[in-house]
């Protein structure tokens, strides 16, 4: 990954989020930067025709599927900065849950995808613990599928994979919502504030 791209990352990010003001302060909410986010965040349609069409392209994947549906996960007016759609897979024998989450930036043309393994109880009706990204399940049996959701959103979509390398890479000098200085990521800036599914 070229220091190139990430400079050019930066240089967006910088446009969204004041530098070195921390956030819920009054200074913080009355910055040039985090007005433009909120009004960008506060204009996105969340029903819009793109992410539809990519609603119905994984509907016919989760139908070929057992135990496996399509949820809208996004949460706009929490102030996420993506998409969260979600192919969830119910394996009740296991009492457990994955999820293939695809996050699409509204900030740059930028998604990821990542599968996380929720553990539920007896009876499937909570969730027990956090929920956690699974890398051998994105490499291992859910390969295939993301692989056609990439190529979907690549060339469907005009999107492209965020860099690995700089999800988890934190911008010291910034802090929005629930990252304070020194815990804010590329993540974080592009996408939400932690992996999230119901």
């Amino acid at each position: 990954m070229s220091k190139k791209l990430e400079h050019k990352l930066l240089e967006v990010i910088h446009k969204y989020y004041p530098v070195s003001v921390e956030c819920g302060t009054i200074e913080y909410e009355s910055n040039l930067e985090s007005k433009k986010l909120m009004h960008l965040i506060k204009n996105t349609e969340q029903d819009n025709d793109r992410i539809n069409k990519l609603k119905q392209f994984l509907s016919v994947i989760s139908s070929k599927n057992v135990d496996m549906s399509v949820q809208d996960y996004t949460l706009l007016g929490s102030n996420d900065r993506c998409f969260n759609i979600q192919l969830v897979k119910d394996l009740f024998h296991e009492a457990r849950t994955h999820s293939i989450c695809i996050n699409i930036s509204i900030l740059k043309p930028y998604y990821t995808i990542n599968v996380l393994e929720i553990q539920r109880s007896s009876d499937f009706k909570r969730r027990i613990g956090s929920p956690q990204r699974k890398e051998s399940l994105e490499t291992g049996i859910y390969k295939n599928i993301i692989t056609k959701i990439q190529k979907y959103l690549n060339e469907q979509m005009g999107l492209e994979n965020f860099p690995e390398s700089l999800l988890n890479k934190v911008i010291p000098d910034i802090s929005f919502q629930n990252s304070n200085f020194g815990q804010f990521t590329f993540y974080n800036a592009f996408f939400m504030d932690d992996f999230y599914t119901r």
